[in-house]
């Protein structure tokens, strides 16, 4: 039987809508909603494999119900402007994919969606609707079912004429006759007033219908319900018809127009280009290409796949062409290398021929990549030292649009319209990439993020891929002492916090842990969730100080953590020297910082003890080397103060004054003798947390203080630094203007939520503004250090080592030899790597071991 799928198009639209982020492309039109209407409506398709469709839409709010009642929906709200222009274009998408729509003056999609069952059905279709409205159940019958959105964009309830009947005890039909009864606020239908779903199912199951009520209105027993059912009859028959689905417009129908194609049209792609909806474009397949002109000639962008070679006579072909393509093989498993339209593998358990690793090492051949880093590693291994490198795809990628998310070669050759190599297709996608390497190159030029692309990102591939080389010893033993000290503790608190319960439960279930705490002990709950009470760890903080217990589960959380990520967890990842080898991410955050994986030490916890103490596992290579850390000293606030450009943050870093204390001084109207500890404090997490657009309840919740007192701490903060105040003010605007915010080296963050309607990502964008240009600074600068240590380094031949970077410290290995030599060099560079208004500073420590490390 032929299946036909209607979809409210109106309710989903909406339901994407909300259902995630603003987003836009970088023409500045919002695209949230199409991205996840066209999402649901591919898996909807995928899943139920329909042959025919039609998506229906409201046109206007007027409607012939308006005419019934002018109350008939009055109290909805304006459609959101970011959401506005969205109807239009996803009317534009679904013509381009080739998909039928419907709307029709003075009628909602629903009446359409109604038309077009009663219509399928009497044609002999199956009929499968999609929505957000439960108005549509009364749709269903035998050839009828109905799909409910929930959740999101993907969470949907089947329901059929059973599931109906079990949750109401009438037929679907009947729905219209419960609304008539108990009204519907979001439509605005009043329904008798005083009856609800209860009283109005009771009704039913008694009567059967609307009409049978009133005919045997005496037999409703309660005289009080009589007299409400009485009084309110034409507003039941009113909101009767309100409540119905019109089954009969006057739409033509045009079964051949709704039959789904089977193939996407060069205009969807094209739209999912200039709407850069990435992830779509993705899930296309390849374009097919036409055949290449016949000129004896053959291009590597018109050729359907590469023509592959052997790798012995690839290096001639490299001489020729003068430039070479490299990409790695799905796991590492080898590598992909490409020159003129000819490639070659070389898997790991090759040895690359002499002459390819010469070419390899040559910097005037130009080498055009995608993850140069985890190239470089795997050549390292070969003894080979990659040079020339021009291009890296994703690191291209990753700087025209930090969020973008999804680096792979063929969503990227989507984008700029290229034929699409398949995922799996190494060799396919070494031919594209220097074709991808132009496009991608105008489009940095453009945006001013060229020079960042190739004197800092490029070139930091390299040294990366020498630290995660070079790898960092670990005290093997240690960890197992650690480990089982770990649990020891975690036991002696585990029964500290029964005996305060009074009995033993699951301490890992929220759900006992909640009703122990909440309902047995009674404590205060402080926030609730769907499932029960909160005990994330905001909660338990905040009643740390008042109950033991509370401190404990923190505690045992915090033990827990520490042994099954770090002191159980790191022991498979050390190596047969003895080293673990992290994974630093150039792609992921969107300010540029650098992220640490498999595992991450930057994530160790210091606050407490116990966690600190992990570092003690973490040594120099051999007995007689030391630990480097060089860390800059408050790095967010000097380049705070220098873009800020205020004249008291400035002064103060200018005479070397400890920031804190100059700024409870200044804010607390105090002489610097007079800050105590606690001022100071106070201070440091305003310092701070402006850095980070802190609100007033932020800072009462971070310093346990009244929400008041926070506003006018950052108030007369405000007052004594305006120019800190004027800064906030201006990136924000101007991220709103641009689309937009900016580091120092030009690196940019994408913000159109600054323009949202939503308080909460408005607010949140207004944060990552101010944020963005101080942290993503402060990451531009460690990086231009890292750089020039490692130029020097290298000029110097020095065999000390660079091995970790940690936010905003670098970690050496320093061999005895070059004590001397290696801190005040590292000192000098790190502290002149970007000349700013105020002084970068930078501490130093030394030690045998990451913990156990002491000031020089």
């Amino acid at each position: 039987m032929t299946k036909l799928l209607l979809v409210d198009g109106s309710s989903l639209l909406h339901r994407a809508f909300y259902a995630l982020p603003i987003l836009s492309n970088s023409a500045g039109l919002y695209t949230n909603a199409l991205h996840g209407f066209m999402v649901m409506f591919n898996k909807m398709r995928e899943k139920q494999q329909p042959d025919h469709g039609v998506i229906c839409f409201d046109k206007g709010r007027v409607t012939f119900r308006n005419d019934i009642s002018s109350d008939y929906k009055a109290q909805r709200k304006e459609t959101p402007s970011e959401l506005r222009g969205q109807f239009e274009l996803i009317k534009e998408l679904l013509s381009a994919a080739g998909l039928a729509w419907e709307e029709m003056e003075g009628y909602e999609a629903d009446d359409l969606l109604g038309t077009l069952a009663r219509a399928a059905g009497a044609a002999g279709f199956t009929v499968e609707i999609f929505s957000g409205d439960k108005d549509i159940l009364q749709l269903i019958d035998d050839n009828v079912t109905v799909y409910l959105t929930k959740r999101g964009i993907s969470d949907v309830e089947r329901w059929d004429e059973a599931r109906f009947r079990e949750a109401y005890g009438l037929p679907p039909v009947g729905l219209i006759d419960l609304k008539a009864l108990m009204g519907d606020s979001s439509d605005n239908i009043s329904g008798v007033p005083g009856i609800g779903e209860k009283t109005a199912l009771k009704l039913l199951a008694q009567f059967g219908s609307l009409e049978e009520l009133y005919a045997r209105l005496s037999e409703v027993e309660s005289a009080k319900l009589r007299a409400k059912l009485e009084d309110n009859r034409e507003a039941a028959f009113t909101s009767r018809r309100l409540a119905t689905i019109d089954t009969a417009a006057p739409l033509i129908i045009d079964w051949p127009r709704y039959a789904l194609p089977l193939e996407p049209t060069a205009q969807l792609r094209e739209l999912y280009e200039k709407l850069e909806l990435r992830q779509l474009l993705r899930g296309l397949p390849a374009p097919k290409q036409a055949p290449p002109p016949d000129s004896g000639q053959q291009t590597i962008f018109a050729a359907p796949a590469p023509k592959q070679t052997e790798l012995s006579s690839l290096p001639a072909l490299i001489e020729q062409q003068g430039s070479c393509s490299l990409v790695l093989l799905p796991k590492g498993e080898g590598l992909a290398l490409a020159a003129g339209s000819q490639a070659a593998l070389l898997t790991a358990q090759e040895i690359c021929p002499p002459e390819l690793a010469a070419l390899l090492q040559d910097p005037a051949i130009p080498k055009h990549t995608i993850q140069a880093k985890e190239i470089s590693l795997f050549l390292m291994e070969r003894g080979i030292v990659m040079q020339g490198l021009v291009d890296d795809a994703a690191i291209a990628a990753y700087l025209l649009d930090p969020a973008a998310g999804d680096t792979a070669a063929d969503v990227l050759a989507a984008q700029y319209s290229l034929p699409l190599p398949a995922r799996e297709d190494a060799s396919a996608a070494a031919l594209l990439l220097p074709k991808l390497a132009a496009a991608q190159r105008r489009e940095l030029a453009e945006n001013g993020l060229l020079k960042l692309y190739e004197e800092v990102e490029l070139p930091l591939t390299q040294v990366l891929a020498g630290m995660e080389r070079q790898g960092i010893r670990v005290e093997k033993d240690k960890l197992t002492h650690m480990s089982a000290l770990l649990s020891q503790n975690a036991e002696q608190l585990q029964a500290r916090i029964y005996e305060l319960a009074g009995e033993e439960f699951n301490l890992n279930s929220p759900k006992q842990l909640g009703q122990i705490l909440f309902e047995q002990m009674g404590l205060p709950p402080l926030k609730k969730t769907k499932t029960g009470y909160s005990t994330d760890a905001e909660v338990l903080e905040q009643l740390a100080g008042s109950f033991e217990i509370a401190r404990a589960i923190l505690e045992y959380r915090s033990c827990f953590k520490l042994k099954s990520t770090y002191t159980d967890g790191l022991r498979p990842l050390i190596d047969a020297a003895g080293k673990i080898h992290t994974s630093f991410k150039q792609t992921i955050t969107a300010t540029g910082r650098l992220s640490s994986a498999e595992p991450n030490l930057q994530n160790i916890p210091i606050r407490q003890e116990m966690g600190r103490r992990i570092r003690e596992v973490f040594t120099a290579d051999a007995p007689e080397d030391l630990l480097l850390a060089a860390d800059y000293n408050q790095i967010e606030l000097r380049v705070l103060a220098h873009i800020s450009q205020d004249t008291g943050l400035q002064e103060a870093f200018l005479r070397g004054e400890d920031i804190h204390t100059r700024t409870a001084a200044e804010v607390l109207g105090l002489a610097p003798h007079q800050v105590d500890a606690a001022a100071r404090r106070q201070a440091k997490a305003v310092n701070f947390g402006i850095v980070y657009g802190i609100s007033d309840y932020g800072l009462s919740r971070d310093l346990g203080i009244s929400r008041a007192a926070a506003h006018d701490y950052i108030e007369r903060y405000f007052e004594r630094y305006p120019g800190v105040a004027e800064y906030q003010r201006q990136v924000v605007e101007q991220g709103k203007q641009n689309g937009y915010v900016s580091t120092l080296l030009r690196r940019r963050r994408w913000l159109p939520e600054l323009k949202s309607s939503n308080f909460n990502l408005r607010s949140f964008a207004q944060r990552m503004a101010i944020n963005t240009p101080i942290q993503g600074s402060a990451a531009d600068i460690i990086k231009l250090a890292m750089l020039a240590i490692d130029r020097e380094l290298k000029a110097r031949e020095l065999k000390s080592a660079m091995i970790l970077q940690v936010h905003d410290e670098l970690i050496f290995n320093m061999i005895p030899s070059e004590r001397e030599i290696l801190p005040p060099l590292v000192k000098e560079l790190m502290e002149t790597a970007l000349p700013l208004s105020v002084p970068l500073t930078v501490d130093l420590k030394v030690g045998r071991n990451w913990y156990e490390m002491e000031k020089i």
